[in-house]
């Protein structure tokens, strides 16, 4: 959302928002980043489907390939992203990147998580664990700014 709002903003927006923006996507990515991780992890986990020949763990294979296809795609990304930017207007270029990001998210959320394959978590679904870590938030903890 954040770049599609630079994308649209008058062209006279201050440095400072645009960090903001910038910094609120940053955040979002380092999220994506550790979903994606755990997700490598549970499957990684998961005993093979047959036990008829038993194989040799694949976890630290799993884990290699989504670190390289991670890298291949963010060269890949930026080197479009460096060829385009001398073509079109940077305003041009975040909208359209927002556009990719918004459609690689509703694709995901489509994405049904018992497709997956992963084991029933016992600790609840995602608005238990959500709702648990806002709860963590919001909870006075050890670092609590004492501002009387």
């Amino acid at each position: 959302m954040s770049w599609l709002v630079i994308a649209i903003s008058p062209s006279n927006i201050s440095i400072f928002t645009i960090s903001i923006y910038l910094l609120l996507s940053n955040l979002g990515a380092s999220v994506a980043e550790v979903a994606n991780d755990a997700i490598v992890a549970g499957m990684a986990k998961q005993p093979p489907s047959s036990t008829k020949c038993p194989q040799p763990s694949s976890s630290g294979n799993l884990q290699s390939f989504v670190w390289i296809a991670s890298s291949a795609g963010g060269v890949l990304g930026n080197l479009l992203g460096g060829i385009f930017i001398g073509q079109f207007s940077p305003q041009f270029m975040f909208l359209i990147f927002g556009l990719l990001l918004a459609l690689q998210f509703f694709i995901t959320i489509l994405v049904c998580e018992s497709s997956l394959g992963l084991p029933k978590n016992p600790s609840g679904g995602i608005r238990k664990q959500l709702s648990e870590l806002v709860i963590a938030v919001l909870d006075d903890g050890p670092f609590e700014l004492d501002c009387k």
